[in-house]
């Protein structure tokens, strides 16, 4: 069983090969996950460790 990723700035399950898995940019330590939705339209996420607010 896998476990579904999450994107941090629609909170939708990501089902597409187009999303983005990075860590934070500020603590290196939270792991950022980004739609292509959300990434077109430069919707903002919020790193869950660091609370780090990017675009």
């Amino acid at each position: 069983m896998s476990k579904e990723l999450i994107c941090n700035g629609c909170n939708k399950e990501v089902v597409s090969d187009t999303f983005v898995k990075f860590f934070c940019p500020s603590c290196n330590e939270g792991i950022i996950i980004r739609c292509s939705t959300c990434r077109k339209n430069v919707i903002e996420y919020i790193c869950p460790v660091c609370k780090f607010t990017g675009p």
